[in-house]
């Protein structure tokens, strides 16, 4: 679904998940793949901008997935090389109509993620600043599959 897009852009995309990996969550599943939307667009325009900045940068989304130890939460990473996000503003972002986008963004994007993720999917949404990007970390519930 976003290969096309994340080509166009140069913007590169490595999805790793170990085999033993449990992915069954209790959620929305359409809700889910809009935060999911979210924060990869939000990385490749990020990406995009510190390109402008710095042509040698390749643009690189990875996400990781994986169980805590307990193997009962999902762990979903999402990092960038995007240049990360300042640290005056990084406690905002989450905000309600809060941008960085200027008049590009509405500033509901990264709030109603982290409100599906929180209120509707019992799970949580954190950011931090990694080397040379940010890292969105998704963390939800596992669910075991009911067996018919």
């Amino acid at each position: 679904m976003f290969e096309q897009m994340f080509k166009k852009s140069d913007v590169g995309i490595s999805l790793k998940t170990g085999p033993e990996t449990i992915l069954f969550a209790d959620g929305y599943p359409n809700e889910f793949k809009q935060v999911l939307l979210n924060i990869l667009n939000n990385a490749k325009d990020a990406i995009i901008s510190n390109i402008e900045t710095d042509s040698k940068i390749q643009g690189l989304i990875e996400i990781n997935i994986c169980n805590d130890e307990q193997r009962d939460k999902i762990m979903i990473s999402i990092g960038d090389n995007g240049g990360g996000i300042p640290e005056h503003l990084i406690a905002k972002i989450f905000e309600p109509y809060y941008t960085t986008k200027g008049e590009h963004g509405t500033g509901i994007g990264l709030y109603m993620s982290k409100t599906i993720i929180e209120t509707n999917m019992g799970g949580s949404l954190t950011v931090r600043n990694v080397d040379g990007g940010a890292e969105f970390m998704v963390s939800l519930g596992v669910s075991k599959p009911e067996i018919v």
